[in-house]
């Protein structure tokens, strides 16, 4: 037997309990007779009963024996079910969710917005798509985001409904919670880390979310973003803590590289190496023990003590030999990039065209997405075709995107 069928042998009966046989009478009528229009002249009071036999997948016959349903049928019911105006629509299947129905039933509404909502429906498709038993769970989760991500399409959800559905929702519809929201209006990487601690056992989801999303949305990103993260990444839970510092290499979070080198100490052998591998990604080093990284660690943070606060305030009023060789210095410190690269940046635009294209290329080489709008604009606006071609060589490196912009030869 195929599995589908397997499957919807276990289910409990797919009818509506409270479904009026006049009705139902008059829908599979509808349903059957010759005339084009006569299911059209049906109205929402008939909606029930449209989805007990969407549902059930019979219509009752007039020898009073059932037959399955046509393709060609069930295509019209849900065509008929979708074009109730919408508010009807909603507030039909709003009481098919508040009430004890059957899990096929409450599919037909799924499909049903899947068909015509959006992404404020997504707190009734949480509602409707619940499973109440495992075989359910197996069930729900395609459709479910299948729902979802027709509905975003049309108009993402809102922060609230995101907020409420993730609440709401069934351990297995979760990742399809999170496909919506990755969709959302708002500051996406704030939105999912105001997800985090919600719900513990949906944590790590979540954090998988955000290392996606962080790795599309340029950075540098918000701190209290990277502060939710790093609270994870010393929890007790060691997957939890795995993606954490996923996370926080994704979100190109060099403030945390004093954490990550404490995990180099962790117990599991899993954290200490995701911990190591995001060490080496953000800071470009490479290091063969712990103590080996707290030294490093420990001479760079003296360094900006003692020098790379003090070149910074120097880059302004330097000669050009003195901004050179401090450019050099600094951009041997990669840990610090997101404070270096807009400070130089800041100063190549007033510099000479050797000294620009010098410039550009050491902010390619930091790699702080910080220096985009400075280097896109030396690569379209300065008179230097030298300078241009660095300018966009350091964006490729920074930004895919804009590597196509301007190129030193067409000008």
């Amino acid at each position: 037997m195929h599995s589908s069928l397997l499957l919807l042998a276990f289910l409990p009966p797919a009818g509506l309990q409270d479904v009026d046989p006049a009705q139902l009478a008059a829908v599979a009528a509808a349903l059957c007779a010759a005339e084009a229009g006569a299911l059209a002249a049906l109205g929402p009071a008939h909606a029930e009963e449209v989805i007990s036999l969407l549902a059930e997948r019979r219509v009752p016959a007039q020898d009073g024996q059932t037959a399955l349903l046509a393709p060609e049928q069930e295509e019209r019911l849900h065509g008929w079910l979708g074009a109730l105006p919408r508010g009807e629509l909603r507030a039909v299947l709003a009481s098919l969710a508040r009430e004890p129905a059957p899990y096929l039933a409450r599919e037909v509404g799924v499909r049903a917005l899947e068909r015509g909502g959006d992404g404020e429906d997504l707190v009734l498709l949480v509602r409707l798509a619940r499973p109440e038993t495992e075989l359910e769970a197996l069930r729900a989760p395609r459709r479910f985001e299948a729902a979802v991500d027709a509905s975003v399409r049309r108009e993402p959800p809102s922060l609230s409904a995101v907020l409420t559905a993730f609440d709401e929702a069934h351990g297995a519809l979760l990742q399809g919670v999170l496909r919506a929201a990755e969709t959302c209006p708002e500051d996406r990487l704030s939105m999912l880390a105001r997800l985090l601690g919600r719900r513990s056992e949906a944590d790590g989801l979540v954090l998988a979310a955000l290392e996606r999303t962080a790795r599309l949305v340029p950075g540098p990103h918000d701190a209290r973003v990277s502060n939710e993260v790093e609270r994870l990444a010393v929890g007790s839970d060691p997957a939890v803590s795995i993606a954490a510092i996923g996370a926080l290499e994704a979100l190109d979070q060099t403030e945390a590289a004093g954490l990550l080198t404490d995990l180099l100490d962790h117990q599991l052998g899993g954290v200490r190496e995701r911990a190591r591998r995001a060490l080496e990604a953000l800071t470009g080093q490479r290091r063969e023990s712990a103590a080996a990284w707290r030294a490093w660690l420990t001479a760079e943070e003296e360094w900006w003590t003692k020098a790379g606060e003090r070149a910074l305030a120097r880059l302004h009023f330097a000669s050009d030999g003195e901004f050179a060789a401090l450019v050099g210095d600094l951009g041997r410190h990669r840990l610090f990039r997101h404070t270096i690269a807009p400070a130089v940046a800041a100063e190549i635009g007033a510099r000479r065209g050797e000294l620009a294209a010098y410039a550009a290329a050491v902010l390619g080489n930091l790699g702080s997405p910080s220096a985009v709008p400075a280097l896109a604009a030396l690569a379209e606006e300065h008179a230097d075709p030298d300078v241009r071609r660095a300018a966009a060589a350091a964006l490729s490196r920074l930004d895919p995107r804009p590597a196509a912009v301007a190129q030193g030869e067409t000008r």
